[in-house]
């Protein structure tokens, strides 16, 4: 980074910095944007758009917690406080076995063609404007063998174990277009083999997307050799492709019946704050403690 003032004055920077955001699944909405432009961010989704487990006990948790939400805050606070500021060793960065790491080669491929784009024309959306692109898995393969040996070294392990390609393999399916991956899901239960397929109204009978939804995402799915398509323009019928199959298979993808219906499960372990004891209270603050300020009108 470099920035020359008006006063003369150039300072420059070397920086590198991750950022972590909060957003709405209205950022899904965007996915051809960014995969065209370039994607830089894997997504973990916190709940479903429509599937909320427990939703009666939620609602009632969030009624009976009114006028809790001062003490909430500051619970929440105390407990990122507590992950922010605990000692994690450095000089012994988990290592990647190889099984789990030739799994996460399969599953950046996997994301990296899901991830692909086709773009069409803006007026007549039946007209593709340029060639169909996918990017190679190697950056994606970076991202999830990073996001492993963090995950790895904050439970305190000495390698990725399967616990944490768990995890890694939510993240790629949350940061696929979702769209994309309800078709998908529903093919795989449907057509488990290459010889099995199905038709375009059959998939929205399954899905419960729009016919014309349906058929637009396989035909892009279809140039991006995701699915093969059979038939003839009176009735094709479709099925999933042996590259896409083949980095399923080998990237433990949609292996049992909970990940064919991905149910979303989140779990928070929360530790309570302790009770600082007077002595303590009447000590300054150790250097790197997190300050809580707010502001009250």
């Amino acid at each position: 980074m470099r920035k020359v003032f008006g006063t003369g004055i150039e300072r420059s920077y070397t920086s590198r910095f991750t950022v972590m955001a909060a957003v709405t699944p209205r950022i899904y909405d965007m996915s051809s944007s960014h995969t065209s432009l370039g994607e830089r961010f894997l997504k973990y989704a916190m709940g479903d758009n429509l599937q909320h487990t427990s939703e009666k006990d939620i609602i009632r948790r969030a009624i009976q917690n009114i006028n809790r939400e001062t003490q909430m805050v500051e619970d929440m606070e105390d407990v990122t406080d507590q992950f922010l500021t605990r000692t994690v060793r450095l000089d012994k960065i988990p290592t990647i076995p190889e099984d789990i790491q030739r799994r996460i080669i399969y599953l950046a491929m996997f994301g990296a063609r899901m991830r692909g784009s086709v773009t069409r024309d803006t007026y007549r959306n039946d007209i593709i404007t340029s060639r169909p692109s996918a990017e190679v898995g190697s950056r994606l393969g970076i991202q999830l063998a990073k996001l492993g040996k963090a995950l790895a070294m904050v439970e305190g392990k000495s390698e990725v174990t399967l616990a944490e390609y768990q995890i890694l393999k939510k993240v790629m399916l949350d940061t696929i277009p979702q769209r994309t991956e309800d078709m998908l899901r529903h093919m795989l239960r449907t057509c488990p083999t290459l010889d099995a397929t199905m038709t375009a109204h059959d998939l929205a009978a399954t899905s419960r997307y729009p016919v014309a939804t349906v058929s637009r995402i396989l035909q892009d799915l279809n140039v991006l050799d995701i699915v093969v398509r059979d038939g003839t323009l009176q009735r094709f019928s479709w099925t999933l492709s042996p590259y896409i199959r083949e980095a399923i298979q080998e990237a433990g993808l949609y292996q049992d019946a909970n990940d064919l219906s991905r149910p979303t499960r989140v779990f928070v372990k929360v530790t309570k704050k302790r009770a600082a004891s007077p002595a303590v209270e009447a000590q300054p603050l150790p250097k790197g403690r997190v300050i809580r300020m707010r502001q009250r009108g």
